[in-house]
């Protein structure tokens, strides 16, 4: 039995930086967030805003559809779950999955609607139904920088095969840099969480069985805490990134072909490594289907030496390192090689050819980082973000070639055949209504708020908020003024013990199990 995505769950806070602020902040061109990245704004997080009220909020929506939309609601009594999972890089405990504290906060206001709730009704027999399900889930917490999501719905879609059962997956993180701490790191930040309904008979694609991995261990990001990464060589972009789904294409091509009219959806925290990676599979198509003279007639020929493409070049540059006793770390020796050098530099003349640019339209990349463009780098969200872009945007249906990469690094590629819909049911099945909401944030307040995120960690600001007798809440208000929102999920504050208070549109949640 075919299995995939059913339903999709974007979820962000309503702030908003855009690149105008973010550029002023890090004392750069406003053209090399735009234009050298691809981004336009990203979403940031308050104080009281955190990885569990953004899932908090995701998944109170996704129970909220099921009500209103007929489609998703006979699907969901065919195939109710028996596991919710968490994914990850924000974690602030190292205990319990935060999906654990997402139904600590989201099962009471279920069980308060549906109590409330007449008898009969699909309101009452939704909500019961979620109550008892997520009750006898499954669930744990994943983390693989921003891979772990994808990985998860890799697994869970092989084991849901054939079982007339269903799973929901739910990324969420904050990405929050100390630029002096994080120097190598991309000044474009972020916030969202992104569900997804994994089930037999899916109703928006298909995903295949056929998967390819590859790992590649080497080091290019560390996360100490819930923020403020390291990034010790900013070379990411130009080695991990392009070596780890290089290589996998490869594999996936040997063992099962590579299909030569698809679109494609890669890992995009930040939107223009879309772009990077497409490069090197333009030429790689070239030169399989013989055409590669065309460009070099344009742009000369591709550095390659003795290898056979860019790939097999970044292998030779290796094997020279593996003798080599005392260079660097070999993500930062790959990159200062000359040959990789010079085969980078060749690679951004690539792209600005026609063919290529032809290319990426072909390939609906400029489809899929439209809502990452306006979100940022969400980590493990980017690529699910990107694909519920790319399905909502794109002119017509095609298979869609899913790779995801996580630093440290490795890679995960599928293959998803979208279902087709009619354009008003697929966007009743994708639920992006939170970018609705937008609230600017100007310098000073951007500033304000991310010292406060950064100077500490969840806990311990959660914890001094209590001691000092105000909140989390209250800290946000300080900052933002009129523009606080005090919609959905809220983090109060957080004991000693670690015992997070909340509240839901500004009322306090009497946090408590149900016993079903």
């Amino acid at each position: 039995m075919e299995s995939g995505i059913s339903y999709i769950g974007i979820e962000v806070p309503p702030y908003v930086v855009t690149a105008e602020v973010i550029s002023k902040r890090e004392g750069v061109p406003k053209e090399k967030i735009t234009k050298g990245l691809l981004v336009n704004e990203f979403r940031f997080p308050g104080e009281a805003d955190t990885i569990v009220t953004l899932a908090a909020n995701n998944l109170l929506s996704f129970a909220e559809n099921i009500i209103k939309n007929d489609l998703l609601y006979e699907h969901y009594k065919k195939y109710r779950i028996n596991g919710i999972y968490f994914a990850t890089e924000s974690s602030t405990e190292n205990s319990r999955p935060a999906s654990m504290a997402v139904l600590e906060i989201v099962e009471p206001i279920i069980y308060e609607r549906m109590q409330n709730a007449e008898e009969g009704t699909r309101e009452k027999e939704v909500y019961s139904m979620l109550l008892k399900d997520f009750r006898y889930s499954d669930s744990f917490e994943a983390k693989f920088a921003c891979t772990a999501e994808a990985k998860l719905i890799n697994l869970l879609n092989q084991s849901i095969n054939g079982t007339p059962r269903g799973a929901i997956i739910i990324g969420s993180d904050t990405a929050i840099y100390d630029s002096s701490k994080a120097k190598n790191a991309e000044p474009t930040q972020g916030a969202a969480s992104s569900l997804v309904y994994l089930t037999p008979e899916p109703l928006i694609a298909k995903i295949e069985k056929e998967s390819v991995h590859y790992n590649f261990p080497a080091y290019d990001f560390y996360k100490p805490d819930e923020h403020t990464p390291r990034v010790p060589s900013g070379y990411g972009s130009e080695v991990d990134y392009i070596v780890t789904i290089g290589s996998a294409f490869e594999q996936y091509e040997r063992l099962y072909g590579l299909l030569r009219d698809y679109y494609m959806v890669s890992h995009v925290p930040v939107s223009k490594e879309a772009i990077y990676l497409a490069s090197f599979l333009y030429t790689h198509y070239l030169r399989v289907s013989g055409k590669i003279d065309e460009l070099e007639k344009e742009i000369g020929k591709e550095p390659l030496g003795n290898a056979g493409n860019a790939i097999g070049l970044i292998r030779l540059v290796s094997s020279k390192y593996q003798q080599d006793k005392e260079s660097d770390e070999i993500i930062e020796y790959i990159a200062k090689s000359p040959e990789i050098k010079a085969l980078w530099d060749y690679h951004k003349k690539v792209r600005e050819t026609t063919g290529f640019k032809k290319f990426v339209e072909e390939k609906g990349i400029p489809y899929a980082i439209l809502l990452p463009s306006q979100i940022g780098n969400s980590y493990n969200n980017s690529i699910v973000v990107a694909t519920a872009s790319l399905l909502l945007n794109a002119p017509k249906y095609k298979p869609i070639m899913w790779a995801s990469y996580g630093s440290g690094s490795g890679t995960t590629i599928n293959k998803l055949v979208p279902i087709e819909r009619s354009r008003e049911e697929i966007a009743s099945l994708i639920n992006i209504k939170s970018l609705e909401r937008r609230i600017e944030l100007s310098d000073k307040e951007y500033e304000k708020l991310h010292e406060r995120l950064i100077e500490d960690t969840e806990y311990k600001r959660g914890l001094e908020a209590l001691r000092r007798g105000t909140t989390l809440k209250e800290n946000d208000k300080r900052t933002l003024g009129q523009k606080y929102n005090d919609d959905g999920f809220k983090l109060v504050s957080i004991n000693e013990n670690g015992i997070g208070s909340y509240t839901y549109n500004g009322k306090e949640i009497k946090k408590m199990p149900i016993i079903k």
